[in-house]
């Protein structure tokens, strides 16, 4: 009966229930708008909150270069996935350790492509954490600053030889795509045909946001699972309650009960912190849920052959997104894209990915209806 309630919200909820932006027609031109023209809530307001892709012209200050990689991260080692011939699409080959000035010198080959998105649960690894260190990546960009970030990337390959392709697939979190250089261009599903796209995982539900949530992976419109949920839950209100009693400890004159009772607070939220943690060592769980496979093939990936892609452009109304370096693309969870690099005199592209929990809350200041882990990460981030 317990588990039965855990799971009543996800169980209340359209199967296929989708309520966002999705194009008119297929070749529909994808919004693109001035970054020197927006504020986060306006952003918020036309785009997060209505689930609708935008170009945004303008990015972060940042600057990065393989020359300023080699200089200021060299030594730091990286995984770098390794391609067999240049026909072989990137994701299916082989991955290698090396420095990142090793992988620099390389970079002409277009063999090696240099992904830092496998973080095991943190918000990033090498380089970006080296990088982030030196104060050349923000931690949050101010467009998207009432969104949690969930992971923060960097790609780096050649672009010299040839076109590459990442697979149709979809993310489970809002994708802030900032190219520092090279050319991409994204063909774009919305997640009202994510029935069409074929799957290898099966789709238990799409949820209004766009959110897709698969049998046996369920999450909730705002990417967490029902455990992780309760645990973020449960540790906002250790956070908070450890806040109201420093509060009061700092005033002069406080009363010995309010003192007593803000302890008991305390108290009670780290007995349900700790009675959770004991709850998952009894049932083995590991603290890390599985997200992307099933057997060989990532479950957000389509098993559709690029024949049936494109005999679905019309019904299912694909378009084009094209970014040069300078430009960002902003793309909600659970919109199938397929990305291809295309040719440039740099004969590199490199880019950043900001990935951030999609909201499922109504507004710039509450974009989740469960506001825990915005609370958690405000705490633990209080640099910002």
């Amino acid at each position: 009966m317990g588990k039965r309630r855990r799971h009543a919200e996800l169980e209340e909820e359209p199967r296929f229930g989708y309520d966002g932006y999705s194009p008119s027609r297929a070749g529909e031109e994808v919004a693109k708008v001035d970054l020197g023209t927006l504020t986060p809530e306006k952003f918020f307001d036309e785009f997060i909150a209505r689930r609708r892709p935008a170009i945004i012209e303008g990015t972060p200050n940042i600057n990065l270069t393989p020359g300023h990689l080699t200089k200021h991260v060299g030594d730091a080692v990286v995984s770098v996935e390794r391609r067999s011939t240049l026909s072989e699409g990137y994701g299916k080959g082989s991955r290698v350790e090396m420095t990142v000035a090793d992988f620099v010198k390389n970079l002409a080959s277009d063999k090696l492509y240099l992904t830092s998105q496998d973080t095991d649960g943190e918000l990033f690894v090498s380089p970006v954490r080296e990088l982030h260190g030196r104060g050349d990546i923000p931690l949050r960009p101010s467009l998207v600053s009432s969104l949690v970030p969930a992971n923060i990337s960097l790609w780096l390959g050649s672009s010299a030889s040839s076109a590459s392709s990442s697979g149709l697939h979809h993310d489970y979190h809002d994708n802030l795509y900032v190219l520092l250089s090279g050319r991409k261009s994204f063909k774009l599903y919305s997640p009202r045909y994510a029935r069409e796209m074929q799957t290898h995982g099966k789709i238990g539900r799409v949820h209004g946001n766009g959110q897709i949530s698969y049998v046996g992976h369920e999450r909730h419109a705002d990417g967490s699972t029902e455990r992780e949920r309760r645990r973020l839950e449960a540790k906002a209100k250790v956070a908070e309650a450890g806040r109201r009693l420093q509060a009061l400890e700092e005033v002069d004159g406080t009363e010995p009960s309010a003192l007593a009772a803000a302890e008991e607070d305390l108290e009670r939220a780290l007995d349900l912190e700790l009675s959770m943690e004991e709850e998952e060592e009894e049932e083995g769980f590991s603290g890390a849920e599985a997200t992307t496979m099933d057997g060989s093939c990532p479950r957000n990936f389509s098993s559709l052959s690029e024949e049936r892609q494109r005999s679905l452009k019309d019904s299912c109304k694909a378009v084009e997104a094209n970014i040069g370096a300078g430009e960002m693309l902003y793309l909600p969870c659970g919109w199938f894209h397929n990305v291809f690099s295309r040719n440039t005199e740099s004969g590199y592209h490199l880019a950043l990915n900001y990935w951030m929990y999609p909201p499922d809350g109504g507004s710039w200041s509450e974009p989740y209806k469960s506001m825990a882990r915005k609370t958690v990460w405000e705490i633990e981030n209080l640099q910002e």
